[in-house]
């Protein structure tokens, strides 16, 4: 579920209209079907491992407890059709509970076993938790799944945002037999639509209807100085529509798709205007009606203007005073955030803290870091602004419709000398100027003020591994040497963080060597460990028995290092490639064979290219007297890929793998 976090003023008209009930024919409460009990399998999918039976929803404006708010229905029903389908019964989902704009009005869960037998599922068994100090969790599993198991619940959410419905997905990880979701809302407020895969669902139902209702405004009090409401009766126009989709199949998670939900059948609306009072008001019908939207957010732009603590300000200032270069300057200032306030782990593109605030409690989401970066950057005199992005696994940005949905996460954005430098302080691990890998999802919406915005290209930087094997074969059948290592970027970030929780030599004994037998590190030294610079580096003594046969000896390339299994594995694929980064990749191995061994075979010399140097694979190989070299080097220029160009990028990657596999082989004369 998505949500907004805003409320225009329109809303504090409360408008008491006629119920919208939804026509709900499709399912009835605890009435299951026999035929749905005795299911086994779901025939247009018979591996599926659960199927989706039914799930109806509606996104309806109706008077609940004297105020015109959104209220959301939703009743789903599920099949268990397999032991690894059993997770379906796990329920969680979110809403926004804080000063109660977002009430659960009720929820109800059973299950219907094969026999027709209901357990219910209690209210001590159904949990609500506190996210983030706004954020309400409700999670519950289901009692006594089993593979025949029908589960089902509904629920009712009251909301006072209304500017965006919260998305309905019409396809799933796992098959959809029926799904219904109905939008009514009236005419004078309109509405825009973002469905995508809309060849799934269908519009089932279009119509117009009246509705009476009365206008509580309140006007500026009597004589005596005491509000008044002043009761006006109107009918208004609503408009209701009903889509409908029947044996949606399953959309099968894939290596390289940062989300699956981008590719989803589903469909969202968003408030492009209002017409209320006479007049037609827009809402967000431009993009500049976000930057506006920013900056007048008491929990955005507003949070700018908050105090800041005056003994980080006068730090700050103090350290920089003494900088020049301006790129040194902001580095001190991110350096500064990164050590003061912790991230929380949630991503938002709002904060419901200011800086006082974040300061004492020493921990903020997202927006909050960032926020906090850029008012601090400011008083140092570098120019930066807040600048809305959507994270990877949250969603690509469709740059056609001014959707604020699509963003979850506020960057830094500066502008210096030219050059465009987007900045996030989630990511303790890499250095200032690289986005967390979360966040580099090709572009940011840059504002400046409440009208003027820009949008930025990111440019991910490639990540690069080298890794050095130099050994030699002893009398005990053991390759020893040193291997040395260099990462950089995101490769690096993974390391420094595995390396917090974990003991570096097995760490790298697990990394580097695992495909090679027994293998013994010793010796380990490394830099770049602590700090956030690009490239984290080391090396170590290392032992690794090998395969001796007595008269031959096997060796695999790089012992094994790197290119050992492809991520593709399935022939065709429906789904675009979407790498986290571009990549770099080189392997180099140096073998002494002792006296008395000679080699009777050795991988050949290949080059590989993809896709009109999109791509490049090289091989190299050669011996010079009792001395093998090896070198292997992969690059990966560009990220995405469309699901035409699947069988080229397979095909590459097969070529890593199956080069990589060939063995060296040593004959003992």
């Amino acid at each position: 579920m998505r949500f907004n976090l805003f409320i225009f003023p329109f809303l504090f008209l409360f408008l008491s209209i006629d119920s919208f009930a939804q026509k709900n024919t499709t399912m009835k409460w605890g009435k299951v079907p026999s035929a749905d009990l005795q299911m086994v399998s779901y025939a247009p999918e018979p591996d599926a491992r659960a199927v989706v039976l039914g799930d109806v929803g509606s996104a309806t404006f109706d008077l609940y407890n004297g105020s015109f708010s959104l209220i959301y229905k939703r009743h789903r029903r599920v099949k268990i059709l397999k032991k690894s389908g059993i997770d379906k019964a796990d329920v969680f989902f979110s809403y926004y509970g804080h000063r109660d704009l977002e009430k659960l009005i009720t929820l109800k869960a059973q299950v219907i076993q094969p026999d027709g037998s209901v357990i219910k599922v209690e209210r001590s068994q159904i949990f609500e938790t506190n996210e983030d100090g706004h954020y309400t969790k409700v999670s519950f599993s289901f009692p006594r799944v089993s593979v025949g198991s029908v589960v089902e619940y509904k629920y009712e959410l009251q909301s006072a945002f209304t500017s965006i419905f919260n998305t309905w997905y019409f396809q799933e990880d796992i098959p959809v037999r029926l799904s219904q979701y109905t939008i009514a809302h009236p005419d004078e407020l309109h509405y825009i639509l973002d469905s995508r895969q809309i060849d799934k669902f269908k519009l089932a139902e279009d119509e117009y209807y009246q509705s009476t209702g009365i206008f509580n405004v309140s006007n500026n009090g009597n004589f005596y100085g005491i509000p008044q409401t002043d009761k006006y009766q109107m009918t208004l126009n609503m408009s209701k529509k009903v889509y409908l989709a029947k044996d949606v199949p399953a959309l099968h998670e894939e290596p390289h798709l940062p989300t699956i939900l981008d590719y989803s059948s589903r469909i969202t609306a968003q408030l492009k205007g209002s017409s209320f009072g006479g007049g037609y008001r827009p809402i967000f019908s431009e993009w500049k009606d976000i930057a506006r939207w920013a900056y007048e957010s008491e929990y955005l732009g507003k949070v700018l203007k908050t105090k800041l603590p005056s003994d980080v300000v006068a730090a700050v200032k103090a350290k920089c005073a003494k900088i020049a270069d301006k790129k040194e300057k902001i580095k001190v200032v991110h350096e500064t955030v990164r050590e003061m306030l912790n991230w929380n782990g949630f991503y938002r593109k709002t904060v419901h803290q200011n800086f006082m605030e974040m300061y004492k409690t020493k921990s903020t989401n997202s927006a909050g870091l960032s926020l906090m970066l850029i008012a601090l950057l400011n008083e140092v005199g570098i120019n930066a602004y807040p600048a809305l992005v959507g994270t990877r696994d949250f969603c690509k940005t469709n740059r056609l419709l001014p959707f604020i949905y699509q963003f979850n996460h506020v960057l830094c954005f500066v502008k210096l000398d030219g050059e465009n430098l987007l900045m996030d302080v989630v990511d303790k691990n890499i250095s200032y100027d690289l986005l967390s890998q979360n966040s580099q999802n090709g572009v940011a919406l840059a504002l400046f003020d409440k009208k003027n915005f820009e949008w930025i290209e990111m440019n991910t930087p490639k990540s690069r591994t080298t890794i050095s094997i130099e050994g030699q074969l002893n009398e005990e059948n053991q390759l020893a040497g040193e291997v040395s290592f260099a990462m950089n970027n995101f490769v690096g970030s993974y390391v420094r963080e595995e390396l917090k929780e974990r003991d570096a030599e097995a760490f790298f004994e697990d990394l580097f060597l695992e495909n090679s037998g027994e293998v013994m590190l010793e010796n380990l030294e490394m830099e770049g460990v602590e700090e956030t610079t690009d490239m984290i580096s080391g090396k170590a003594q290392f032992t690794l028995d090998v395969e001796n046969t007595g008269e031959l000896v096997y060796l695999a390339p790089f012992l094994g290092i790197g290119g050992e299994s492809s991520p593709f594995k399935v022939n065709e694929r429906e789904l675009p490639i979407d790498f986290d980064f571009p990549l770099g990749e080189t392997y180099i191995l140096k073998l002494t064979i002792p006296e008395g061994y000679a080699v009777e075979s050795l991988p050949e010399k290949s080059i590989v290219t993809l896709m009109d140097k999109v791509g490049k694979f090289q091989f190299m190989s050669s011996v010079e007297g009792q001395t093998i070299q090896l070198m292997s080097r992969t690059n990966l220029n560009e990220t995405f890929f469309l699901p035409e160009n699947y069988p080229f990028l397979k095909q590459f990657f097969d070529s890593i793998v199956n080069k990589h596999a060939e063995q060296i082989v040593l004959k003992k004369l």
